[in-house]
């Protein structure tokens, strides 16, 4: 029994030895990344996951992110009070921003140079930056929005629509403006879709992202 027990205590203590050359293996603990938004944008789309916003519930701040390429689509949103009467909210077109999220991170989304009233953000609407921060302030990604060019083919594609809605109005009978309504609304579906046919698959999805905000069907 003796020897049993002896042998057992050896055992041990060749394995604590064995321990202590080799050291436990230890896995590393992964967590996700964080992006953060701020209260001036509004998030359309986080690798193809669309997010539609709402007036009646605001956006969540925080988003949880796993490490690796992500993308990302906003645009600017920015509701200005010029009185206690009038209010007025300035979008720009959507832009979409690519970044590499490290483990355990956290990012903020933010406008280079903000406007801070609504004189600056008419103008700062038309093309804005946009910069993804990590927590030390270092820009880890930036996109500068194209100018808006009223003869792309999203401005064309915007003319037509609002074409429908702008047009004239005069006084004619329900009957009528039901018909001259409908052939307008075939002839703008025409040219649409002339415009996707001649569209590069770039201005396909600007065109598609430009439609699906447009939040009025």
């Amino acid at each position: 029994m003796h020897i049993m027990i002896k042998s057992m205590m050896i055992g041990m203590i060749g394995m604590i030895g064995m321990i202590g050359m080799v050291g436990w293996v230890t896995v590393p603990a992964f967590a996700d990344a964080t992006l953060i938004r701020t209260d001036d944008m509004t998030i359309l789309q986080i690798n193809g996951k669309t997010y539609t916003p709402s007036i009646f519930a605001s956006q969540p701040r925080q988003y949880t992110l796993a490490a690796g390429q992500h993308q990302v689509t906003v645009r600017y949103d920015q509701l200005f009070d010029l009185s206690a009467d009038q209010h007025e909210v300035v979008k720009s077109d959507p832009m979409v921003i690519q970044f590499e999220a490290k483990d355990q991170q956290q990012y903020r989304l933010v406008w280079q140079n903000r406007p801070t009233n609504y004189a600056e953000a008419e103008r700062y609407a038309k093309q804005p930056t946009l910069q993804v921060m990590n927590l030390s302030g270092q820009v880890v990604a930036e996109q500068q929005a194209k100018p808006q060019n009223e003869d792309s083919l999203v401005g064309m594609v915007g003319r037509v629509i609002d074409g429908i809605s702008l047009s004239d109005p005069k006084p004619i009978a329900p009957a009528q403006q039901a018909a001259d309504q409908s052939v307008a609304a075939q002839s703008a579906l025409t040219q649409i879709q002339q415009f996707w046919q001649s569209a590069t698959p770039t201005e396909r999805r600007a065109i598609a992202q430009w439609i699906l905000q447009q939040g009025q069907f």
